[in-house]
């Protein structure tokens, strides 16, 4: 059986591990960030929006990729090849039937 070097480490473990590297990074991004805002007072704030912006849409990437139809091993998606050509043929159409319709309304 071949084994994995994440393989080794408990599930609870990465966990635990995981967690603390974030509480930890957010912990050391905003002392810093207090920091250099006592320090320079003609600075603006940052953009709190794009800041939220940024983060749901890495939220959303995350969630599409955990939530990839169950089972991403099962049917077509097996093998590589299976995962290429499932990203090649995309269903294209919903595309040709409003290149028509925009033709259509052009004459």
């Amino acid at each position: 059986m071949n084994s994995e070097p994440l393989d080794l480490i408990p599930l609870w473990c990465f966990f635990l591990m995981t967690m603390v590297i974030g509480v930890l990074s957010v912990e050391v991004g905003y002392r810093v960030g207090k920091s250099r805002h006592a320090r320079s007072s003609d600075e603006k704030d940052a953009s709190v929006a794009a800041m939220v912006g940024s983060i749901l849409g890495l939220l959303a990437c995350m969630l599409a990729f955990t939530l990839y139809g169950g089972n991403p091993l099962r049917g077509t998606m097996s093998s590589r090849r299976g995962c290429r050509e499932g990203l090649l043929h995309v269903n294209q159409q919903p595309m040709i039937n409003l290149y028509d319709t925009m033709q259509a309304a052009q004459k």
